[in-house]
């Protein structure tokens, strides 16, 4: 995985290293409807989040881009804990057991690589990975995390695209806290994503 990471910076560094006429610099906000697959009940959430991006021209209609932003996430999940209080909800034998919901909100600092087909004048196809780092948990079990990803887009103007794009984890994640080590998750990321970018020179 540091491999990858490391091959992220240095595919960013020969971009920035060519002619800047080539390079195409553009800002990025981006909304999901994160799906996490998990054998806990997890509740679906939202995502948000934004950044920056350099993209290159490579050969004819194919072209990369390379960026870092920040993401928003947050998801609900239930489970069972023991109880104390002498009240029984689970009948899992002698021990008592309730159900709990507890909220995750998750930071991360997200780094994609995208490769772009523009096959008609407005619309294109992307696929593509990110690495991303979750910041705000004691214990995660993948760090960083790897996305992949697929979707296509749209020229809305010269400057101006709007794309949709399935993305999902390649391993299952788990975070949680020293403090209360119970409650934790551990899912694969889904998410659906809506993402507008504007260039800001080319």
């Amino acid at each position: 995985m540091k491999l990858i990471t490391m091959s992220l910076l240095l595919m960013l560094s020969s971009i920035l290293a060519f002619s800047q006429s080539k390079i195409q610099g553009r800002i990025y906000t981006e909304g999901s409807w994160f799906i996490p697959h998990s054998e806990d009940n997890t509740k679906k959430g939202f995502s948000t989040g934004g950044g920056v991006l350099v993209s290159y021209p490579l050969h004819g209609i194919l072209s990369v881009s390379l960026g870092a932003g920040y993401r928003y996430k947050t998801n609900e999940a239930t489970f069972y804990i023991p109880d104390d209080s002498g009240s029984s909800s689970g009948g899992y034998g002698e021990t008592s057991y309730k159900l709990v919901s507890e909220t995750f909100p998750q930071h991360y600092l997200v780094v994609p690589l995208k490769f772009r087909i523009k096959p008609e004048n407005k619309f294109f196809l992307e696929a593509g990975f990110e690495a991303t780092w979750l910041l705000n948990y004691d214990i995660v079990n993948e760090k960083p995390e790897y996305n992949w990803a697929i979707g296509a887009g749209y020229h809305l103007s010269t400057k101006a695209d709007i794309s949709l794009s399935y993305m999902q984890g390649f391993k299952e994640q788990g975070m949680g806290n020293k403090n209360r080590d119970y409650y934790g998750q551990i899912y694969k990321n889904r998410m659906l994503m809506v993402s507008i970018s504007y260039a800001i020179f080319d």
